[in-house]
C-alpha cells in the first residue's frame, strides 16, 4: 500500500481467503496459508516472491495451522493431527519434516531463537501458559503457571529472556519478561517489563 495517500492494495488477487503473512527474513518473500485450490477444511502453506509476485506451494494439510514461523529455510507450525496439536519443524528446500511437543491442548504463537530453541504458549493444563522447548532434544519446559492469560511470547534479540503478555494484574494485560539465565522456578522468575533495566 501507499503510506503517504492512505491507500491499500491487495499483495494477492486471489478469490481464496488467504491470512496470517510472515515476512522471511531477508524480506523479499512472504509466507502465508489460504484455502485455494484444496477442498473444504483443506489450509495450504504458500510462499510469494516479492521482486516476481510468483507464488509457490510449500505444504498442504487438511489439518488448522495455529500458527507460524518462518525462518531461514524452516517452517515452525502449530498443527492440528487426528485430535493431537504438535510442533513440526519443516525444511523449505528438503523432503522430510520433525515433530515434537505432542499433546492434546492448543500449541500457539510458535517463535524461534536461533536454530536450538523455541516458545511458544499452551492451554495444556486448562490455562495458557508459557512454554520452552529444545528443537535437537523435542523436550518442552513450562515457565509460568498462573491462571491468567500468558500468551504470545517471544526472545530478546540475546535468547536469554522471553517477553510474553498477561492479564494476572487487576485482569489488565501487560508485557512480562521471563530471565531465563536465572534457576528459579515459574513466577519467581517473572517481572513486569516496566521495572527492568535494560
Amino acid at each position: 500500500g501507499n503510506i503517504e495517500s492512505g491507500s491499500v492494495t491487495p499483495l494477492v488477487s486471489d478469490p481464496s481467503d488467504d491470512w496470517s503473512p510472515v515476512f522471511s527474513p531477508d524480506g523479499e518473500k512472504v509466507l502465508f496459508l489460504s484455502d485455494r485450490d484444496c477442498d473444504e477444511n483443506c489450509n495450504n502453506l504458500l510462499e510469494i516472491d516479492l521482486k516476481t509476485s510468483q507464488v509457490r506451494k510449500l505444504y498442504s494439510d487438511y489439518h488448522f495451522f495455529l500458527g507460524d514461523y518462518y525462518s531461514r529455510d524452516m517452517v515452525f507450525l502449530s498443527h492440528d493431527a487426528e485430535g493431537l496439536y504438535h510442533i513440526f519443524q519443516k525444511s523449505l528446500s528438503a523432503s522430510g519434516e520433525k515433530s515434537f511437543c505432542r499433546n492434546f491442548s492448543q500449541q500457539v504463537g510458535v517463535r524461534l531463537f536461533g536454530q536450538k530453541k523455541l516458545t511458544f504458549f499452551s492451554n495444556r493444563e486448562n490455562q495458557y501458559d508459557i512454554y520452552t522447548g529444545g528443537i535437537d532434544s523435542g523436550e518442552c519446559l513450562k515457565l509460568t503457571c498462573h491462571p491468567a492469560i500468558d500468551a504470545f511470547p517471544d526472545f530478546s534479540h540475546d535468547g536469554t529472556k522471553i517477553f510474553f503478555h498477561s492479564n494476572r494484574e487487576d485482569n489488565r494485560y501487560q508485557i512480562y519478561a521471563i530471565d531465563l539465565t536465572r534457576q528459579v522456578s515459574y513466577d519467581h522468575l517473572i517481572e513486569v517489563v516496566r521495572d527492568m533495566d535494560f
